[in-house]
């Protein structure tokens, strides 16, 4: 006989005060948040069966450095008692959070990152111990929609130089997987919403916190089916939307309904567990009428597996570090020079994005080891014959389907963005165009 499976979910607010560091983009020319156009949030839902949990976190960021997952684990492990393999942190990678590491080319609000990353840690582990301590036994189903909203973003210029913008021709995929999570008297309790697409549509000119598309999903889905949603970014490495970079706040509460709107019609489908229409009485009318009910037998519960292993991948070749690292620190120089100088927009511009390159050059050079290998860290959840894998880089949209074309799940939920940060996944025909990925 089975175990039952068990769930609990939890929120936290992690909007951060305005005046933290919002250099997420190398053509910004602002450094601090100067508003909130919409609160940020963390979602945590915990399974837990036998003695295995697993805790899956959905934060409104849009990355987290190892060193910060390490310590949300640890929390977790010391609050919650949840090992820290068993805990996944995954960011939604909303262009529009704040910066959350203090090795950055800006100087102002960079003072406040430490602050808020503490926290931080400190909500996340509250709202797993809350999600553990608000167990029950739970049904989970989950099904697939459609939503043609994202397009690849790897445009090739006629001289053949690959911009980030967009290219109808380029593979992408569609699908909006979700998972409904459903108390055993057929309650909401959580519902987990899949899909890839970089939320950037608030871009470089906008100066405000917001949780760009992600946020207004999860409340058109939350209005209509109920409880508590998380948004698990997929394999978005070379995918946006069709509004990319408009910096419309109406673009991107738009974009965020027409996936919630999908997400909310496949999860509204799902039974849990699933019934099948049964004869319950004859009654006679104008026609003789009858009356079917949906009768629903309990179902095993599934069983639930959490595996963390290392993947070992040949690193691109690149520059020394050392050498790397000079040039960053040289040209983050520059920028605060022009900066006191109040140099012409253009001339600072230039600047910035240099330094915001070497800043991305220097995080990938880092992850590869002497060998020339990048060791990366996969989490896997499996529940049933449902799993959610998560990696903590940008994996190209055509790696994403690959797997979800070989795994031998039913529903298979491939995610970056998780438990830190380690660069691109591309694919070999993307590294031989070249491209800023």
């Amino acid at each position: 006989m089975s175990q039952p499976l068990f769930a609990g979910v939890a929120r936290a607010d992690i909007t951060p005060p305005v005046g933290i560091a919002h250099g997420n983009w190398g053509a910004a020319v602002h450094e601090r948040a100067e508003g909130i156009d919409m609160p940020l949030r963390a979602t945590a839902l915990v399974f837990f069966q036998g003695g295995v949990h697993a805790a899956i976190v959905d934060l409104d960021l849009l990355k987290l450095s190892e060193d910060t997952v390490d310590a949300m684990r640890r929390r977790i492990t010391e609050l919650a008692g949840i090992p820290g393999n068993c805990g996944r942190i995954s960011c939604s990678h909303t262009h529009s959070g704040p910066t959350t590491s203090t090795a950055t080319w800006i100087r102002q609000g960079v003072e406040m990152v430490p602050v808020y990353l503490a926290e931080l840690v400190e909500k996340v582990a509250r709202a797993v111990h809350e999600a553990a301590m608000s167990l029950q036994p739970v049904h989970l189903t989950a099904g697939r929609g459609t939503c043609e909203v994202n397009v690849n973003r790897r445009y090739k210029l006629p001289g053949g130089r690959i911009i980030v913008g967009q290219n109808p021709e380029g593979f992408v995929d569609h699908d909006v997987t979700v998972v409904r999570v459903n108390t055993l008297a057929g309650a909401p309790l959580a519902t987990v919403v899949h899909y890839a697409c970089h939320p950037t549509i608030m871009a470089h000119t906008n100066r405000k916190i917001t949780p760009d598309y992600p946020g207004p999903l999860r409340r058109v889905v939350e209005a209509a089916v109920g409880g508590q949603c998380l948004f698990l970014q997929g394999a978005a490495g070379n995918v946006a939307s069709i509004e990319d970079l408009a910096n419309d706040p109406v673009a991107y509460r738009r974009i965020g309904a027409i996936i919630g709107h999908e997400a909310a019609k496949v999860a509204l489908s799902l039974e849990t567990p699933p019934g099948r229409p049964e004869l319950e009485a004859v009654i006679e009318s104008g026609a003789t009428l009858g009356i079917f009910r949906r009768r629903r037998e309990a179902a095993a519960a599934p069983k639930l597996v959490v595996i963390e292993e290392t993947v070992v991948l040949p690193g691109a070749q690149t520059r020394p570090a050392t050498e790397i690292e000079a040039e960053l620190r040289d040209q983050t120089k520059k920028v605060e020079r022009l900066r006191k100088e109040s140099a012409p927009e253009r001339e600072l511009l230039e600047a910035i994005y240099k330094a915001r390159r070497l800043s991305l050059e220097y995080g990938k050079v880092r992850n590869i080891g002497p060998d020339g290998y990048v060791r990366v860290p996969v989490h896997l959840v499996c529940i049933g014959d449902i799993a959610v894998l998560g990696a903590p880089v940008e994996i190209f949209a055509e790696i994403g389907a690959e797997l979800k074309r070989r795994s031998p799940f039913a529903v298979t939920l491939v995610s970056g963005y998780t438990n830190g940060a380690m660069g691109y996944l591309p694919t070999e025909s993307a590294h031989r165009e070249g491209g800023y990925e």
